[in-house]
């Protein structure tokens, strides 16, 4: 016992001894640069990084959305989107100045000038718009024929009552040739007729300059400025801007052929005036490159969500298209191929609500769908009960369903002929609904 007392004391007094040495050694050198090397720091991430975007003024409130999701969120890092309108992001995209950007397709001009740079396009679609038709809110006139439209800015129509309103002079406003918008109103409205030449048009005495608006949110003020007017901007746009407490007032918005525009009327293809909406980037973007990410990214079901809630657009993706330098662009060919995706995502929506009363649905059969889209899936719900419904846009949609069939205007008596699956899908629909914010 002596002996392993004696061996133990030995032990502890040596490595106290050894303790010193290191400790008058580290005074006297700094720590062993021995001991620093063996402990290697990990490499950083590279930081995520966003694209240079760019956009119409339309698309403001979407790249804007994409902006906060992925740095708030995601945590990336990149500059703000710009918003160059549309002639001048698709010459940055050619110019290398962005990256990625958010507007409809481009004109002959726009593509001669990639031409000119030797740089080709890739594009596809997120979604469809309408180009709707304004007014002052005190014009008595509700809905205008695509004629009648064409038959107001040709000046063979000049005043309001010669269509049911009051006597007095139609006040007629449109955008610069530059612009979406314009672009837009000259190829859908005029596609098959005789365009007039706005620059010679003499909307009234004064300068036609004073009829030409380079801004979206210029027009659109000259229109509720004047009572008699009418202009053009795109939906997506002015329900952003001009679309306060549930109300248009004093801005109003025509039908076109007995059509509103909105959300189901561009979903269902009924409304005439749909415009299409691309993302576009270089072709030659590598994989892996943060414009190349992001443009994967789009058509995404998170992609999805951000589109809908952030515009009125009927959301619906397409493959890309790749637009050869010289080569051109047929919108119209195009759009023969792409009406089908609306339709597609159209019929998606119908193929859910008529499960609705024979098949029990999750919360995550639902993440696909905006808060627009709940809002038909649980009136669907109704209406396969046999609900009439009072509102214009329900109305409209469930008459266009084969197996629609109208009962009643009651929801107490409708509800009495629930089954099992209809009143526990409600309860799942309704609350998704409150996840998205519904109130």
């Amino acid at each position: 016992m002596f002996y392993i007392k004696r061996v133990k004391s030995m032990i502890i007094s040596i490595l106290e001894a050894i303790t010193v040495i290191a400790a008058v050694f580290i005074l006297i050198a700094g720590e062993p640069a021995a001991a620093t090397a063996s402990v290697q720091k990990p490499t950083p991430e590279p930081a995520r990084r966003l694209p240079r975007m760019d956009c119409s003024t339309a698309r403001i409130p979407i790249t804007n959305a994409i902006y906060e999701l992925f740095t708030e969120t995601y945590e990336y890092e990149g500059p703000k989107p710009m918003s160059s309108r549309t002639h001048g992001a698709w010459l940055n995209l050619a110019d290398r100045k962005a990256d990625i950007i958010f507007l409809v397709a481009p004109t002959d001009d726009e593509l001669d000038y990639f031409a000119e740079k030797g740089v080709d396009i890739e594009m596809k679609v997120y979604g469809y718009d309408g180009l709707v038709f304004i007014g002052n809110s005190s014009n008595r006139v509700q809905n205008l024929t695509s004629q009648q439209i064409r038959d107001i800015y040709s000046g063979r129509i000049r005043n309001w009552n010669e269509l049911g309103g009051a006597n007095a002079d139609i006040d007629v406003y449109i955008r610069n040739p530059e612009s979406g918008s314009q672009r837009l109103f000259e190829s859908l409205v005029w596609e098959g007729h005789n365009m007039p030449d706005f620059s010679r048009m003499n909307f009234e005495q004064g300068d036609p300059s004073d009829h030409v608006f380079v801004d979206m949110g210029e027009i659109t003020d000259k229109v509720i400025d004047t009572q008699y007017s009418i202009g053009f901007n795109i939906m997506s746009y002015i329900s952003g801007w001009y679309y306060v407490g549930h109300y248009w007032s004093p801005l109003k918005l025509f039908s076109i052929d007995d059509y509103l525009p909105s959300t189901e009327n561009f979903i269902s293809g009924r409304y005439p005036f749909l415009t299409t909406s691309y993302v576009a980037i270089r072709a030659n973007e590598p994989e892996g490159s943060p414009a190349r990410q992001l443009y994967n990214w789009i058509g995404s079901e998170k992609s999805y969500r951000i589109i809908s809630e952030n515009s009125t657009l009927a959301v619906a993706f397409s493959d890309s298209t790749i637009i050869k330098a010289g080569m051109g662009f047929d919108p119209w060919a195009a759009d023969n191929i792409e009406v089908s995706v609306i339709r597609v995502a159209n019929d998606r929506l119908a193929e859910m609500i008529i499960i609705l009363d024979r098949q029990y649905i999750t919360r995550e059969d639902l993440l696909r769908y905006s808060l627009d889209d709940l809002g038909y899936l649980r009136n669907g719900i109704f209406a396969l009960s046999g609900r009439i419904f009072t509102s214009s846009e329900y109305y409209s949609y469930f008459h266009s369903q084969s197996w629609y069939r109208g009962v009643s205007t009651s929801d107490s008596a409708v509800t009495r002929s629930f089954n099992n699956y209809q009143r526990r899908n409600l309860d799942v629909i309704v609350a998704r609904e409150k996840e998205l914010g519904a109130r």
